[in-house]
């Protein structure tokens, strides 16, 4: 029997090979795919037919159980592992998600230091502070934010209290 199947499984493979060497390249995606199906079927049957597809079956409803029982555990880690691993930088540095070239230490402006937070030129200490405080809540990198947003309004908040 396996040999019957291993013997249909070459034919079948070379029939489709040929055909593939013949047809454009659309086509030949559409032969590779014809092959693979036709792989595994015939795999699964030598399987079946020696026995071993039981435990296969089960070995994979374990793995699709476990997979759904533990999704929401699998999901809520991908952002920690993102952060952890941080998607690398040219020079071997970590980046996280939405990090911006690193600023420049010059001086920053009065005008600047407002835009950032957000507030006009008349803005006291308590407003500075709040402006601060608002921000840093929505884009600190604890949150999923960027270090150098954070950076930046950490900067602004320094310049204008230390005014």
């Amino acid at each position: 029997m396996q040999f019957l199947a291993l013997a249909l499984l070459v034919v079948l493979v070379a029939t489709i090979l040929r055909r593939a060497m013949t047809d454009s390249q659309p086509k030949l995606r559409q032969h590779i795919h014809k092959l693979l199906f036709y792989l595994s079927l015939a795999v699964l049957v030598v399987l079946a037919a020696s026995g071993r597809l039981a435990w296969i079956l089960a070995a994979l409803g374990g793995m699709v159980a476990a997979i759904v029982r533990f999704a929401p555990v699998l999901i809520q880690l991908f952002p920690l592992l993102e952060r952890l691993y941080g998607r690398a930088r040219p020079g071997g540095e970590r980046r996280t998600r939405g990090d911006s070239p690193p600023s420049s230490k010059s001086p920053m402006s009065r005008a600047e230091a407002l835009q950032i937070l957000g507030l006009e030129e008349s803005a006291n200490r308590n407003q500075i502070i709040e402006a601060h405080r608002r921000l840093m809540q929505k884009l600190h990198p604890d949150r999923g934010g960027s270090d150098y947003l954070a950076a930046q309004i950490n900067r602004a908040r320094q310049f204008l209290l230390n005014e």
